[in-house]
């Protein structure tokens, strides 16, 4: 291919468009059971470095109004995020081009968008496993929160050790379900989604979309399994290694989930492939990549439930 201004315009558009169809083939469902973002996360945009979220701090629902208001408060901090950078960059000789070899790359382009499409989802899950401080410094997954303070004060444990199993998945759905908030108000968090890894498929597979499971080895036999059908199943393949054997039990209350991912700057294709770039003239190489800036971090406590299983 001639190398000028109007060809490499016209070869960028083409990587543009594999860069695109990368992004929207990541919103897709490998397969049935696979978990997309929306079904965790909130999103919203990000307008600085960090965002400083005082919202947390405010739970429960309406309450008959006698008297003064009572300001919905759990006297906890401000949770700050602050927002990472992200960025990925392939390199493409000018020989290959001038060579027509431009389509061997059109697959790694694709890929680039692909990823920069999933990164969000990455954050989401990785603030899930790590656990981090929430507004009231301490762990978001820990046992004995107060919500409130006084007699009126709501106490709930969202976390456990132990392996995943028809047992705990019971007890954790239960919890959740059962989680009284400030004021003495019921949470009625409603479990949605159960999350594991691919280690954990087939034993989350037998809790949700099995529909007989044993009577017990002194009875023999088998029972209509009580939890079918109770949340839905969905696989992280990013729940593998150290995090393979842990689970997390998703709850919504009234359109709030428990992850919430800040938007700094969105994904997109950018190149150096000009002749007066440093990267042309000193290496006769072109360069395609893509950037973004934002954050996940874990919202309200009683949205979720962990299995921190132990590696």
């Amino acid at each position: 291919m001639d190398i000028n201004r109007a060809n490499m315009d016209a070869l960028f558009q083409n990587y543009n468009t594999a860069f695109t169809a990368g992004m929207q083939s990541a919103t897709d469902r490998p397969t049935p059971d696979d978990l997309v973002i929306a079904e965790l996360a909130m999103m919203g945009a990000s307008t600085g470095a960090a965002t400083v979220h005082g919202w947390l701090n405010q739970i429960g629902g309406m309450r008959e109004w006698l008297g003064d208001r009572i300001l919905s408060n759990i006297e906890s901090g401000k949770l700050t995020i602050k927002n990472g950078d992200f960025e990925k960059t392939i390199v493409v000789s000018r020989n290959d081009i001038e060579d027509d070899q431009f389509g061997l790359f059109m697959p790694l382009i694709q890929a680039m968008g692909t990823s920069a499409s999933t990164l969000w989802m990455r954050l989401a899950i990785d603030a899930l496993v790590a656990n981090g401080k929430w507004a009231d410094n301490a762990d978001f997954f820990k046992a004995n929160r107060k919500y409130g303070k006084g007699k009126a004060a709501g106490t709930i444990t969202n976390f456990v050790t132990d392996a995943l199993s028809a047992d705990t998945y019971k007890a954790a759905r239960l919890a959740m379900e059962s989680f009284v908030l400030g004021g003495g108000e019921p949470g009625e968090v409603v479990a949605k989604v159960l999350v594991v890894g691919p280690g954990l498929r087939d034993t989350a597979w037998n809790i949700l979309k099995n529909e007989w499971v044993s009577a017990g080895t002194d009875k023999g036999g088998a029972v209509k399994n009580p939890h079918q059908g109770s949340c839905e199943l969905r696989i992280s393949r990013r729940l593998v290694g150290a995090n393979a054997n842990k689970w997390f039990l998703l709850g919504e209350q009234g359109g709030m989930k428990p992850v919430y991912v800040q938007k700094r700057k969105e994904p997109l294709l950018t190149r150096m492939d000009k002749d007066g770039d440093a990267n042309v003239f000193m290496k006769n190489e072109y360069y395609y990549g893509t950037d973004a800036r934002g954050a996940a971090f874990l919202t309200l406590p009683h949205l979720a439930f962990g299995g921190l299983v132990p590696a």
